[in-house]
C-alpha cells in the first residue's frame, strides 16, 4: 500500500505516535545511503570480512550555533528505516544490478532475508548530548554496520541540528510561544516542521505534516488578502464574517498604528458576538514589519483602552503575533526592549510577554547561521580490537578529529548534592551501571568507589568523586528488531516535547544559555585515557584492550 499516494482515512488519520507518523509521512527508501557505504559493504563481502564483528559510534565534535550541546533528533526515523528495510526484494536486487554490483554480492544480500542483525544503543529522541559523546552506538557484522551507519548519519544530522535550533527559540521566547512556519523556505519542509514541533513549538503552518501527525495546524490572513480589497476595513469585515473562528488580523498593510490596528480592533468589536460563539482559544493581531518592540508595547496599551478590553473574554484571550525574520537573537533583543521599556512606561511587562506568539520561519527553518553539522559515525572496534582515527598535525599534536577508541557508552555523573558534574565515557566491555547508580567494574567484580573523570587530552584535568551517582545514557533499542526498551518508550509528539523541556531545563544554566555558554565536561575513565594515549603514541589504528 502506498501511504504517500493515499488520502487519509480512518485507518490513516493523524497519529500521536511518532514512529507511526514518520512511517506514514516519509516513504521507505530502498537505498537510504551514499553509494560508497554499499561499495565498502560489497568489498567486505568480497574480502571475506562481511561478518567480522564491529562497533561504530555516532558523535559530533563541536556543538552548533555557538552552543555547548545538541538535542538528539532523528533516532526514531533511523530505527524505522533500519527496522523495515528489506534486502531480499526484486527491486533491491534490480537496483544493485543497475549500479553494477557483482552477482555474488547480490546473491549474498538477498539471502540475508533483508533483516538487520545489529544492536543499536541510543537514548530517547530529544536527549541533550555533548561534543565527543558516543550518543548512538551500533554493534554487529561489519557489512551491516556500513549500511546502518549511513542511515543514522543521514537521519540524525539534520534532525538534531533542526531540533536544537528550534528549541533555542522556544527557550528564549518563554513565557510566550513559538509558531513554526518555515515550509515555504526550508530545504526539507517536512523535517523542518516536524523537528520544530518536537522542539516545543505550539503550532505549525505545515498542513501536510498535520495530515500524518497530531500537531496543531494554524494560519492567518496574508498581505494579498488585504490587497484584494479597496480598504482594510472591508478586508477585515469580510474575513471575520466568514472566519470568526480565526480572528487574527494582519495589521501592517497600510499604516499600522494610524490605520490597520484601530480598524482591526473596531472590526473585532463589530463581530464580537460571532467570534465568541465560534469560541477560538485565542484572538489577536499580527505584526510583520517595523519596530516590533515598540508596536507590541503601544498596541498592548491601546487595546486595554479600547472598549473590547472591557469584555473579560477578549481581555484574557488576546495575543500579539510577531513575525519578520525572527531567530533566538532577535527574540531575545525584542524581549529585552519590551521588559525595559514597558516597565519604564508603567505597563505589566510579564503579562505582555506571555501574550506574544513568535511566528518564525526562514532563519530557524534553514538553520541560517549554521546549516550543517559535523556529526560522524566512526569505527570504534573491529574483531574485538579498539580502533582510533588519528588526526595529528605536523608536530604530532592531537587534532579535534582524533577519536576516542573502543566500544564506549556514556553516563551522566552527579555529585552528592545531585548537581550534574559532566558526562563520563566508559568501556562497555568492562563497566556497567548498577540500579543504584554506581559504576560496576566487571573485571575487578566490584563497584567503583571513587570515580575518576579525566579530560581525554589532559590528565591534569581530573575530577574525583567518592560520593556520586551515574545514569546510563543509552539503552539497547534495536536488536534484530525493536526492543522492549524502545516499545516502553514509544515516543509521541507530546512525550518528546515534554522530554526536551524537562531535560534542557535540568541542564546547568551556564551551559544552556544562548550566548557565551560554558562547555559541559566530557571525560573518560582512567583505563580509557591510557588506551587512547598509548594508541596515539604508537600511531596505532588498532590495538588490544589492556588487561587490568
Amino acid at each position: 500500500m502506498n501511504i504517500m499516494a493515499s488520502a487519509p482515512t480512518l485507518a490513516t488519520a493523524p497519529t500521536a505516535d511518532l514512529y507511526d507518523g514518520i512511517k506514514r509521512a516519509f516513504p521507505q527508501e530502498l537505498f537510504p545511503w551514499d553509494d560508497y557505504f554499499l561499495r565498502m559493504a560489497e568489498t567486505d563481502f568480497l574480502a571475506g570480512r562481511a561478518d567480522t564483528p564491529a562497533v561504530k559510534s555516532y558523535f559530533v565534535r563541536r556543538a552548533p550555533f555557538g552552543g555547548s550541546y545538541m538535542l538528539l533528533g532523528g533516532i526514531t526515523a533511523a530505527l524505522r528505516l533500519i527496522n523495515e528495510l528489506r534486502f531480499n526484494t526484486p527491486e533491491f536486487a534490480d537496483g544493485l544490478r543497475r549500479m553494477n554490483y557483482t552477482q555474488k554480492f547480490i546473491d549474498h544480500m538477498t539471502k540475508r532475508k533483508g533483516l538487520f542483525k545489529i544492536k543499536v544503543y541510543a537514548p530517547p529522541e530529544g536527549t541533550p548530548f555533548f561534543p565527543n559523546e558516543p550518543i548512538i552506538s551500533i554493534e554487529g557484522p561489519s557489512l551491516e554496520l556500513r549500511l546502518a551507519d549511513a542511515i543514522i548519519i543521514s537521519e540524525n544530522n539534520f534532525a538534531s541540528l533542526s531540533l536544537t535550533k528550534w528549541n533555542r527559540l522556544v527557550r528564549v521566547a518563554r513565557p510566550g510561544g513559538v509558531m513554526e512556519f518555515s515550509r515555504r523556505r526550508a530545504q526539507n519542509q517536512m523535517k523542518a516542521s516536524l523537528y520544530g514541533m518536537l522542539a516545543g513549538c505550539v503550532a505549525t503552518s505545515n498542513a501536510e505534516l498535520g495530515r500524518y501527525l497530531q500537531v496543531p495546524v494554524r494560519g492567518t490572513m496574508g498581505h494579498e488578502w488585504m490587497q484584494s480589497f479597496a480598504s482594510v476595513r472591508e478586508a477585515f469585515d469580510t474575513w471575520l464574517t466568514h472566519q470568526p473562528h480565526l480572528p487574527v488580523g494582519l495589521v501592517d498593510t497600510v499604516r499600522c498604528m494610524e490605520v490597520d490596528f484601530p480598524e482591526w480592533l473596531d472590526a473585532v468589536y463589530r463581530h464580537r458576538d460571532a467570534i465568541k460563539k465560534a469560541n477560538p482559544a485565542l484572538w489577536g493581531w499580527r505584526n510583520d514589519s517595523g519596530d516590533l518592540a515598540y508596536l507590541s508595547i503601544e498596541q498592548y496599551d491601546r487595546f486595554f483602552r479600547h472598549r473590547l478590553a472591557g469584555d473579560p473574554w477578549f481581555a484574557e484571550r488576546m495575543r500579539i503575533f510577531l513575525t519578520n525574520e525572527l531567530d533566538e537573537y532577535a527574540i531575545a533583543s525584542i524581549i529585552s526592549q519590551i521588559s525595559t521599556e514597558s516597565r519604564a512606561a508603567g505597563f505589566n511587562a510579564e503579562d505582555l510577554l506571555r501574550r506574544i506568539v513568535w511566528a518564525a520561519g526562514t532563519k530557524p527553518g534553514v538553520c541560517e547561521d549554521e546549516p550543517a553539522i559535523g556529526g560522524v559515525m566512526k569505527l570504534m572496534e573491529s574483531d574485538g580490537k579498539p580502533c582510533i582515527k588519528l588526526a595529528l598535525d605536523a608536530d604530532g599534536r592531537v587534532g579535534i578529529k582524533t577519536s576516542i577508541p573502543g566500544f564506549n557508552l556514556s553516563a551522566l555523573v552527579r555529585n552528592k548534592a545531585g548537581e550534574a558534574m559532566g558526562i563520563l565515557l566508559y568501556p562497555a566491555r568492562r563497566y556497567n551501571v548498577t540500579p543504584e547508580g554506581k559504576l560496576f567494574d566487571s573485571i575487578k567484580n566490584r563497584v567503583v568507589e571513587t570515580l575518576q573523570m579525566i579530560h581525554p587530552d589532559n590528565e591534569s584535568l581530573t575530577q574525583e568523586l567518592s560520593d556520586y551517582t551515574v545514569t546510563a545514557r543509552q539503552k539497547v533499542v534495536f536488536d534484530g528488531g525493536l526492543t522492549k526498551s524502545w516499545e516502553l518508550y514509544a515516543p509521541t509528539i507530546q512525550s518528546v516535547q515534554a522530554l526536551v523541556k524537562k531535560a534542557t531545563d535540568e541542564l546547568p544554566w551556564w551551559i544552556s544559555r544562548i550566548e557565551k555558554p560554558h562547555s559541559f565536561p566530557v571525560s573518560v575513565t582512567p583505563d580509557l585515557f591510557k588506551l587512547r594515549q598509548q594508541m596515539i603514541r604508537d600511531n596505532a589504528l588498532q590495538s588490544v584492550y589492556p588487561i587490568f
